[in-house]
Formats: C-alpha cells, sequence, structure tokens
C-alpha cells in the first residue's frame, strides 16, 4: 500500500507478481516497486517499507 499523508492510494498483492498464495518469507519486491511508481516516488524518497513476513525499516 501507498499512503500519502494517511491516504490510501495505491495497494497491489505480491502474488500477484510471484504466483504464490503465500509469502515464503522474502520482501514484497513487485508490490512495492508497482506501488512507487503508480505514485510517482523513488525508493529514497518512501519513510517506510513495511511486509508483514519482515521486520519494517525506514
Amino acid at each position: 500500500m501507498l499512503l500519502p499523508d494517511g491516504e490510501l492510494t495505491t495497494a497491489a498483492e505480491q502474488e500477484r507478481f510471484t504466483l504464490a498464495n503465500h509469502g515464503r518469507g522474502e520482501l514484497a519486491r513487485g508490490a512495492i516497486e508497482l506501488c512507487l511508481k503508480q505514485g510517482g516516488i523513488a525508493m529514497r524518497e518512501a519513510d517506510w517499507v513495511c511486509s508483514p513476513l519482515k521486520t519494517c525499516a525506514n
């Protein structure tokens, strides 16, 4: 999900990119890249990147 200023603008499920129903403990790179691209921002501009399978980092 992309939440600029707390408002949901973009969301994606990683399984759409991997065709796997359940995550295998890896970061959702495809979903992250899509959300950033749709939002028109670069990774370095993101304050947080979170995944339910990984510890959040900023």
